[in-house]
């Protein structure tokens, strides 16, 4: 009984669970374009697109196709930004952690080419620490974008599927 009045009141609340919601405009089926790339980061694109892939395989397979013309909607994003900004400094002012933050736009078309939904400047972020040496620095930055990357693909597949 106790479960039961549990279950009422969250559901009297809004409260749903991850990944529940429909797809916005009836959409079942989606084919996810290649990103486009409006920053400096080179082929930041190609992991932000497999990884959003990656979170429609992994909560709604039935969802993803692999040829546009057998889609119902088109996924299109646009990574508009990445930046850095100092967030530690040792006692010297040396920099000693990082966050990055990378911005993007995402677009859901239908058949006849009509946006059914749109989302602008979804943001993301990760920290990394800075070491001594560059060669450290610059490998743990692109491991903090490889993390930012699948964290935004669950931001994006989130706000697809909201049923508020």
């Amino acid at each position: 009984m106790l479960a039961m009045v549990a279950a009422l009141g969250l559901s009297a609340c809004g409260y749903h669970f991850r990944g529940g919601g429909e797809l916005p405009g009836g959409v079942k089926t989606v084919y996810i374009k290649q990103f486009q790339n409006k920053t400096s980061d080179v082929a930041i694109e190609t992991q932000f697109t497999s990884d959003l892939v990656d979170e429609f395989l992994l909560n709604r397979k039935e969802a993803v196709v692999q040829n546009e013309k057998d889609a119902d909607a088109v996924i299109q994003g646009v990574i508009r930004a990445s930046r850095t900004q100092t967030i530690s400094r040792g006692a010297n002012l040396q920099t000693q952690q990082r966050r990055l933050i990378v911005t993007v736009d995402v677009s859901v078309y239908d058949r006849a080419g009509k946006r059914v939904w749109f989302a602008k400047g979804i943001k993301a972020n990760q920290q990394y620490d800075v070491s001594p040496l560059k060669q450290d620095t610059l490998a743990n930055r692109r491991q903090a974008m490889l993390d930012l990357s699948k964290k935004m693909a669950q931001k994006i597949y989130d706000r697809l599927t909201e049923n508020f």
